[in-house]
């Protein structure tokens, strides 16, 4: 008899070995793939912020061209606009260039507020407040007497918008570079 149950504990203890084996590798297996479709998501997020950081960065080089360009062009625009005392004012002018640049840098920013991160979205909420700041800034022109551009104030806005640019790309990059891993928390997620 004591072969017979060391033959059914032999069994039973293979039976309970294979079925352990058989789990464990059902649970390794979804875990692999769990994490496999993590690391897609990221490397697919990670490309997705990419495009539209760049987008972003694009739009505001040229909103902040226009600016520096229309303050280069203020005094003489102003001037002509007094002696001749026709057309529309240059406030008005810029009113109207200002609006377009602010919807074209709110649809680009609404983009990446959709993909984070926050240190990404901290550094552009510091973008917006300085295309807010130039943006009063030649707004405030108009209405001030005398109507000229204040080359000081400019500069400081103008500064301002630089270090903000620089700030968001510092971010970007930070985030770009980190690479997907499956044990990798989302930052703000």
């Amino acid at each position: 008899m004591d072969e017979g149950w060391a033959a059914v504990v032999a069994a039973v203890v293979a039976g309970g070995v294979g079925i352990g084996g058989t789990l464990l590798g059902t649970v390794v297996g979804r875990k692999q793939t769990t994490d496999q479709a993590h690391v897609e998501h990221r490397q697919w997020l990670r490309g997705q912020r990419q495009s539209t950081y760049l987008a972003l960065l694009e739009t505001w080089d040229g909103i902040v061209d226009e600016m520096v360009a229309m303050q280069n062009s203020w005094d003489g625009r102003v001037q002509e606009w007094q002696e001749a005392a026709v057309g529309p004012h240059p406030g008005e002018q810029a009113d109207e260039a200002l609006h377009a640049a602010g919807a074209r840098l709110r649809h680009a920013t609404e983009q990446v507020d959709l993909l984070g991160p926050r240190s990404v979205d901290e550094a552009l909420t510091e973008l917006k407040d300085a295309f807010v700041g130039c943006r009063d800034e030649i707004r405030n022109q108009s209405v001030r007497q005398p109507q000229w551009v204040n080359r000081e104030a400019w500069e400081a806005k103008l500064t301002r918008a630089t270090a903000a640019r620089r700030n968001f790309h510092a971010a970007a990059i930070k985030t770009l570079r980190t690479a997907p891993g499956p044990e990798q928390e989302e930052e703000g997620q």
